[in-house]
């Protein structure tokens, strides 16, 4: 997937301009980042993209400097399987 790395979401979409992944995080503070929402179009899911997502983010998150946490139902469960 091609993502797209913009402040407090890290998304990606198709040709046609539709949102097909997303992972939104918010600031807890300067240090800390939340994952709240993690979304995947309808059409893509069980294919592995929520975990694609989340791994590129937390990736661009820790590059970044920041300790992740998730609020996110499956952000929390793939943050504490890995």
């Amino acid at each position: 997937m091609n993502w797209i790395f913009d402040e407090g979401h890290i998304f990606s979409k198709n040709e046609d301009d539709e949102l097909l992944a997303e992972v939104t995080y918010s600031y807890i503070d300067q240090e800390t980042v939340d994952i709240n929402h993690v979304y995947v179009n309808p059409s893509l899911r069980g294919k592995g993209i929520a975990g694609e997502a989340m791994e590129t983010a937390v990736s661009y998150l820790v590059k970044k400097g920041y300790k992740i946490t998730a609020t996110c139902p499956y952000g929390k469960q793939w943050l504490e399987k890995q």
